[in-house]
């Protein structure tokens, strides 16, 4: 079965909803602020799973939930 791209997933969106502060999170990950802006609006349509896993890490939540779960619509 074929994996889908990042733009087929709610990791777009799920960025876009947890990072608040862009500047305080690219510290966090140890990511330029550009660099995680180009992430966070696809600009960088294959960002690795280095920086995924950092971003993820930092978020404190799995490689998965960040990718195919939406996280937008979960209660908190």
């Amino acid at each position: 079965m074929k994996k889908p791209n990042l733009t087929e997933t709610f990791f777009y969106s799920n960025l876009k909803f947890l990072i608040t502060n862009q500047t305080q999170f690219a510290k966090e990950c140890d990511l330029s602020r550009r660099t995680l802006q180009d992430i966070i609006y696809g600009s960088t349509p294959n960002p690795g799973i280095l920086k995924i896993i950092k971003i993820a890490s930092a978020l404190n939540i799995s490689i998965d939930d960040l990718i195919y779960k939406d996280l937008t619509k979960e209660n908190n």
